[in-house]
């Protein structure tokens, strides 16, 4: 579903998300953004951002800077107020945004062969998001480019082509004292 951001400057399209007692676990998504866009503040959750196409966004707010790249994980705390600017054209970016106290969560670039080789570990939710090439997933699913999908622990080894490439997604509830919500599905 696609959501337009209040300033009217960029629109979310939620991919899945996962709530807690205490709020969200986690939500990935994906953003399209142009030119100078103030970014929504997410108290006491972490931000992983990936531009997925356009040229990359330079992240700044106050005594800080960061230069998201394309295909190139940048995280950062979601408590700063921060501006996005895009000053050569548009960019869509992956987002992972989670509960750094309840989840570990990571995004890292995969490609070609590697896909094969994917280690999903139990109580760990994996989703890939493809960039380029074709992926073949259980049941005859076929990804493209630009396609998202969560993969399930008992699905087979994907299959992709040469010239496929990826974000992969981990996405881990950490374990927590007898009788708390952490530890639980994610």
């Amino acid at each position: 579903m696609r959501t337009l951001w209040k300033n009217g400057r960029g629109a979310t399209y939620e991919i899945a998300t996962r709530n807690g007692a205490r709020g969200m676990l986690w939500r990935l998504s994906l953003a399209e953004m142009a030119g100078e866009v103030p970014f929504s503040v997410f108290p006491g959750l972490q931000r992983i951002l990936t531009v997925v196409s356009g040229p990359g966004i330079c992240l700044t707010g106050e005594d800080m800077a960061i230069e998201a790249l394309p295909q190139q994980p940048v995280t950062f705390s979601g408590d700063v107020p921060l501006v996005g600017a895009c000053a050569d054209g548009p960019v869509r970016n992956l987002n992972l945004i989670f509960d750094p106290g309840q989840v570990a969560a990571s995004v890292a670039p995969v490609a070609g062969c590697d896909f094969g080789r994917l280690r999903r570990d139990a109580g760990t939710l994996h989703a890939i998001h493809l960039l380029s090439g074709r992926l073949g997933l259980a049941q005859g699913v076929m990804l493209e480019a630009g396609d998202t999908a969560l993969l399930d622990g008992d699905d087979a080894a994907p299959s992709a082509s040469e010239d496929a490439r990826g974000l992969l997604v981990a996405i881990h509830r950490m374990p927590g004292p007898a009788g708390s919500e952490t530890g639980q599905e994610v």
